[in-house]
């Protein structure tokens, strides 16, 4: 069961049956697809397709993990202008949806900073509380009888965030999701995933679609004999860990804060020195970037302290 909207050609559900003829019929002239109550009519039908069998949920698309939930109307010239001392930068989007290469060309601001959802390129966000109101709300309807996500597919970049899987950990056994970026494989993987979980030899688990969610899209974006410079990093996690690790991020913080001033050098120093994923042109890793692995972040302030 499957929820696409097309820019410009309106949104369309289609339901393929297992050895049935797919089934194609277009819902409206176009979607908002930060409304998460689209996600949530998606989860209610394909619940219903069958009431016993362990779902697995892929959202395609861009991704910017945390996006703050922003209340549109408020988004004025007049307010902006209160928070700036007078002072609106308006940032010009990109003109053109393709590069020279045919790829698409992403906004030009940076996925962490709450100005993606912002941008006048039509391309709103589902923000990372709607996504998990949409699964809290999807997974409440009759058909769900209690059941959870087996495997949430993150096809997008950024979204192996910690804000997103804390969020989403109620409501799904494993994620897979991408540390940076990840370009617009939109299910070309899928068919080589499933064949190979049919393959494996004996009873197989969430925890095996997962990571070949990952493994396969790494394939995906690098064919055989074909060297791309995709530096796409991808993961799985089983999300009953996320409440442990929660914990973990809290009790981190509050030692960084204890720690200031007195050990800013060392703390400086850890974060140059732990994994970075890079966000902006060009792809090269160094310190400052806009995101640091924080588990290796913890590490190296270990071994600095």
């Amino acid at each position: 069961v499957a929820l696409v909207d097309r820019k410009s050609e309106g949104a369309w559900w289609l339901n393929i049956a297992p050895g049935g003829q797919p089934q194609l019929s277009r819902v409206a002239e176009a979607i908002n697809a930060a409304d998460p109550r689209h996600l949530q009519d998606l989860l209610f039908g394909a619940l219903a397709v069958n009431t016993e069998a362990a779902l697995v949920l892929c959202i395609e698309g861009h991704g910017a993990g945390f996006v703050p939930d922003i209340d549109a109307a408020k988004l004025t010239e007049e307010n902006f202008a209160s928070l700036s001392n007078g002072v609106v930068r308006w940032q010009v989007p990109n003109t053109g949806p393709f590069d020279d290469d045919g790829n698409p060309i992403l906004p030009m601001v940076y996925p962490l900073t709450g100005s993606k959802p912002l941008v006048a390129d039509n391309q709103p966000l589902l923000s990372t509380w709607a996504l998990g109101e949409a699964l809290r709300r999807g997974l409440q309807s009759k058909p769900a009888a209690g059941r959870k996500i087996a495997v949430l597919h993150l096809n997008n970049c950024f979204n192996f965030a910690i804000e997103v899987l804390h969020t989403v950990s109620p409501y799904a056994h494993f994620a897979t999701g991408y540390m940076n970026y990840n370009f617009f494989t939109a299910g070309a993987s899928y068919p080589t995933v499933f064949e190979e979980l049919k393959a494996m030899s004996g009873p197989t688990t969430a925890s095996d679609l997962a990571q070949l969610f990952a493994r396969e899209n790494r394939r995906a974006l690098t064919p055989t004999g074909e060297v791309h410079d995709h530096p796409t990093t991808g993961g799985a996690i089983q999300l009953a860990k996320m409440k442990a690790i929660a914990d973990g991020v809290d009790h981190l913080a509050q030692a960084l804060i204890a720690a200031l001033p007195r050990s800013r050098e060392v703390i400086k120093h850890a974060i140059v020195r732990a994994q970075k994923y890079d966000t902006g042109s060009g792809f090269g890793l160094q310190a400052p970037d806009q995101l640091t692995d924080l588990r290796d972040l913890a590490a190296k302030l270990y071994t600095s302290a």
